[in-house]
């Protein structure tokens, strides 16, 4: 992207220079992230296999994703997961109907 937002460069110089070492809260860069997409005009998340994130940390996942489509209405979600997903998918982001199955083939999982 260029040029690169004002915002972006500040939050990532300020947390350069911390002495502590301290990187950049989660408000700082959702902030970061909206304005970008922003930007762009539209914008892409894509999550592959869900399913295989740490349990624990799905709701801070879920919460962040959900944040994050509420603030920008530019970002489309792609998530990808094993079937057995796709009911907890739909119940989070009701606002994505558009639900793909797929299912590879022996020369996919091959190659």
């Amino acid at each position: 992207m260029e040029p690169i937002p004002k915002e972006v460069k500040e939050a990532f110089e300020k947390a350069k220079g911390k002495v502590d070492g301290r990187a950049l809260g989660l408000q700082e860069i959702y902030t970061m992230l909206i304005k970008s997409v922003t930007l762009l005009g539209r914008g892409f998340i894509c999550v592959d296999a869900r399913d295989e994130f740490p349990t624990k940390h799905r709701p801070e996942l879920r919460d962040s994703l959900q944040y994050i489509i509420r603030e920008c209405l530019k970002v489309r979600l792609f998530i990808t997961g094993r079937p057995h997903t796709q009911e907890e998918v739909k119940k989070y982001f009701p606002r994505y109907p558009h639900l793909s199955s797929m299912k590879p083939t022996e020369g996919d999982i091959r190659g």
